[in-house]
């Protein structure tokens, strides 16, 4: 449920470790896409079929989205250790095993401070997708605070040998 110990007007990271059996939502906290309310994070596997996907991950407010793709495939039968940065007045980053995956970016830079929804965090699918993840999701957490690249990366090599991440 909502806290509003999950707001972050100035900054978070959302770190998974997800294995991708198929495709779907993975996190999600909203109720529509720019709407009137604030939508916020959502990080999906798109398209959420077939063999490999890229990562669709994005930070809504009201009559704005902020998103990008991974740069990188994202293949079925697979653990990976995805984190996701939003910074105030910056933007959203994305890594992928401990490596900087930002791909195409839209949407220009994100709120000073963020916006934060009442809508409390789905992991594993979200309300009003009906796109649910099939796969696995040992690991999550959320920090209030954007870690550095070199926090990431430590971070990653914590799980490297637990999950056989490449």
């Amino acid at each position: 449920p909502y806290s509003s110990t999950l707001d972050t007007p100035n900054g978070c990271t959302y770190e998974l470790v997800l294995y991708r059996s198929n495709g779907g939502t993975v996190l999600s906290r909203g109720t529509s896409d720019a709407g009137s309310t604030p939508d916020n994070p959502r990080i999906y596997i798109y398209p959420s079929g077939g063999s490999e996907g890229v990562i669709y991950f994005d930070w809504s407010y009201p009559s704005h989205d902020v998103y990008g793709y991974s740069n990188v495939s994202i293949n079925a039968n697979t653990y990976y250790h995805v984190v996701m940065t939003a910074t105030p007045g910056g933007y959203l980053k994305l890594y992928v095993n401990g490596v900087d995956a930002t791909g195409p970016s839209y949407g220009g830079t994100l709120p000073n401070p963020l916006p934060n929804t009442p809508n409390p965090i789905q992991i594993g699918g979200g309300t009003w997708l009906s796109n649910y993840f099939a796969g696995k999701i040992p690991v999550t957490k959320i920090y209030n605070r954007v870690l550095t690249a070199g926090e990431i990366l430590q971070n990653y090599n914590h799980y490297k040998t637990r999950f056989n991440l490449s």
